[in-house]
């Protein structure tokens, strides 16, 4: 298993966006709401690929409360033996475009990665590392988000931020 990628996220409102960047754009937009709670008897098996998830967490309020953000690590290969959280999700996510969008495209601090179009094979798990904010105020959502692509998929940090030319 291989680390892509481990960042913080914001929230839009209590729900964090992992999708196919063009996945706004088309009018099939196939995407799933997964609850992200260990509480929440949810079908986690998708039988056809998802261009969007969007996954339920702690809200940006109890993130502000914190000082934290969600975190999410992205990883590829296989997971025989590590436990990465609860399993919110088991199926395939279609990257048409060949860049996974982490985080809403309103969010400042939106990630993205790059590499062929392809349908990926992909298990999220959600842990709750922050569990209360104080004794009697529990989080209301998963701090910790884990996405795993099955094998290796080429994917690589898309390059955002291109310095202008020094001649202008």
């Amino acid at each position: 298993t291989a680390l892509l990628c481990d960042l913080q996220a914001t929230p839009d409102g209590c729900v964090l966006t992992i999708e196919d960047a063009d996945a706004h754009r088309t009018p099939d937009g196939l995407g799933v709401y997964l609850h992200g709670d260990r509480n929440t008897d949810t079908d986690i098996d998708a039988t056809e690929p998802q261009r969007a998830l969007w996954i339920r967490t702690m809200n940006i309020h109890e993130c502000t409360t914190l000082g934290r953000l969600v975190r999410v690590r992205v990883l590829t290969g296989i997971n025989p033996h590590h436990r990465l959280g609860e399993l919110a999700f088991n199926g395939h996510l279609d990257i048409g475009s060949g860049v996974l969008a982490i985080g809403d495209t309103r969010s400042p601090d939106r990630h993205l990665l790059s590499g062929p179009p392809s349908i990926l094979r992909v298990s999220v798990y959600t842990s709750h590392t922050v569990e209360f904010i104080d004794d009697d105020y529990p989080v209301s959502g998963p701090s910790d988000i884990t996405v795993l692509i099955h094998g290796d998929p080429h994917f690589s940090h898309a390059v955002t931020d291109i310095p202008a030319p020094w001649w202008k």
